[in-house]
């Protein structure tokens, strides 16, 4: 029989022992009180088309894939990792909100892949950079900074100091892949 908790408890182990994470530890997940339109408001962090957890995990992934500078690859392979524990972090927050962690946002359009940024054209391949490591870079600091704007906003718009902790914590980690993501531009870039 496999023992879940026992999984959440090495998966959660590892995620704090990466390179990509701040070093600010995760407040226990728990809420005031009930409030949808919190609920609400954390959609569109979980799964908006764009500036979301889950954009960014796919557009981090798919970095991963197609980027060949194996420091890039793997720190977007960190990242990617990072944002799945905020997308189960944001659904626990979600449910216990009072509502349902679907792949929507605030106004119930669902999550489109399509609105990831990939950075490469469709069917041909850049001749100068066939895997467009610096456009990929920029669109992911792009990424990062939208989300700490977000972030920031939400924290001053939630009136609950459980969810707000629980958001301060992911801010932390977001500003965190920001600076990575400059440092690989500047190291590769420029």
């Amino acid at each position: 029989m496999i023992n879940c908790m026992d999984i959440e408890e090495k998966i959660d182990e590892f995620l704090l022992s990466l390179p990509c994470t701040s070093n600010i530890p995760y407040p226990e997940i728990k809420i005031k009180e009930k409030n949808i339109e919190y609920a609400n408001m954390l959609l569109d962090a979980y799964s908006k088309n764009c500036n979301s957890e889950l954009q960014a995990i796919s557009q981090y992934m798919y970095h991963h894939f197609t980027i060949s500078n194996k420091e890039v690859a793997c720190a977007g392979l960190c990242i990617a990792l990072v944002e799945m524990k905020h997308l189960e972090v944001l659904s626990d927050l979600i449910n216990d909100l009072g509502g349902k962690p679907r792949f929507y946002n605030s106004n119930m359009h669902w999550f489109d892949s399509g609105n990831v940024a990939y950075a490469d054209k469709l069917k041909e391949k850049d001749e100068h950079n066939d895997d467009n490591l610096c456009k990929k870079l920029k669109l992911d600091l792009l990424s990062e900074r939208h989300a700490i704007q977000d972030y920031k906003l939400l924290i001053d718009l939630i009136d609950d100091e459980c969810v707000k902790a629980v958001l301060k914590k992911i801010l932390s980690d977001e500003m965190v892949h920001a600076e990575i993501f400059k440092n690989l531009i500047k190291k590769y870039c420029m």
